[in-house]
């Protein structure tokens, strides 16, 4: 808009929007031709900057008529030039030792105005300008005061209103209506994120490598590599990724929690459930899977006991022409070095050490040693390594 419709639309003068244009409080652009166009979007910030204020002129008889309206002329050139919005122009005939002037009790009464303008103290009153500039004082203070305290109450409310710091699904208020609750210790209620959700797991310390290649690994493109099996025994929808490996192992359990972050868009997964985790095996080659208590751990080391097919050579007497000489066939347990891979379930990958035909022992291992004879069982008959 042209400047003088800014002057218009805010009800001020041509020559104050032109004071507020050169002293900077308007945003626009002056053209080539000189016109001045203030743009719209910054009229309310103006009008906040703007001081409003009332004129008071005042002579103390009527003889002196013409002096008032120079003296009123004089205080609107005034409030123009100092770019003020002028909201009264009040003239007043009457003694400036005399109380009975309506006029300015009202200005004094207006809240809209920011300053009253007079030419002279004088001409305000004769007698007593320094107690109302006390008055005026202590007026302003207990505005100020009032207004600080309804600031302290606005925050106080906000205060009350309490907001969670995420979205999520909340669970059973832990406060009746009348509870005496303190900030920072009192627990209002529990908020639980669902979307993503985290699910977190233990490995084996042996395992950590292989996982934290899994994470730092970012061109692995298979889509299955971390599935959920849910409580009912079926299988979660979405697949997973780490999102963060803990800082430290259990040094008692010799294990490291793991988070993995699964989308749950449904909702399917709650705070608190238990799932099994199922990790994809990256390996495209036959892996030997044998049951965990078949290893058997010495110094640090993992061993199995082997089960191979012997002679038991058992001697009789003998004589000239007499060799009593026996050779029964047995099964014997033979120690073998191993190194292990990823445990599943009960079950663990030997990743070398013994081949797929080889029979393993399962049972009793604690009590053997290297070349026991052993008997073998029916119901097991003699674990194999499988693929």
């Amino acid at each position: 808009m042209k400047l003088s419709e800014y002057a218009r639309k805010n009800n001020i003068t041509y020559r104050t929007a032109q004071n507020h244009w050169k002293n900077g409080l308007l945003n626009g652009k002056q053209l080539a031709t000189g016109t001045i166009v203030i743009f719209d979007d910054d009229s309310e910030a103006v009008k906040n900057k703007i001081v409003q204020v009332a004129t008071y002129a005042r002579v103390s008889s009527s003889q002196n008529k013409d002096n008032l309206d120079k003296q009123q002329d004089r205080l609107i050139d005034y409030a123009n030039a100092k770019g003020y919005k002028t909201l009264y122009n009040i003239k007043e005939i009457g003694s400036g030792l005399n109380d009975s002037r309506p006029q300015l009790i009202k200005l004094l009464r207006c809240s809209q105005i920011d300053i009253i303008l007079v030419e002279h103290k004088d001409r305000l009153t004769r007698f007593g300008f320094k107690y109302i500039e006390e008055l005026l004082e202590n007026a302003k203070n207990a505005y100020n005061s009032a207004e600080e305290t309804l600031k302290t109450a606005n925050t106080n409310l906000n205060y009350s209103a309490i907001t969670a710091p995420f979205d999520g699904t909340i669970g059973f208020s832990q406060v009746k209506l009348g509870d005496l609750v303190t900030a920072g210790q009192t627990i209002l209620m529990t908020i639980s994120a669902d979307d993503p959700m985290g699910v977190d797991f233990l490995i084996n310390e042996k395992q950590l490598p292989y996982f934290k290649n899994l994470q730092n690994d970012s061109k692995q493109s298979v889509d299955s590599l971390f599935t959920l099996i849910l409580p009912d025994n079926t299988i979660y929808p979405f697949t997973g990724k780490i999102s963060v490996i803990d800082r430290a192992v259990n040094p008692q359990t010799g294990a490291i929690r793991i988070r993995l972050v699964f989308p749950n868009p449904k909702h399917m997964l709650r705070a608190g459930m238990s799932f099994v985790v199922r990790v994809h095996n990256l390996e495209i080659t036959p892996q030997i899977l044998i049951p965990n208590n078949a290893v058997v751990e010495e110094m640090g080391e993992y061993f199995v006991y082997v089960a191979k097919d012997s002679l038991i050579v058992k001697s009789g007497e003998s004589g000239p022409g007499n060799d009593q000489t026996k050779k029964d066939p047995a099964h014997m347990a033979f120690q073998k070095k191993v190194r292990l891979g990823t445990t599943i379930g009960p079950n663990v990958i030997i990743k070398s050490g013994i081949k797929e035909g080889d029979k393993i022992v399962v049972d009793g291992v604690q009590s053997l040693h290297n070349g026991s004879q052993i008997a073998q069982s029916d119901k097991r008959s003699g674990q194999q390594g499988k693929k």
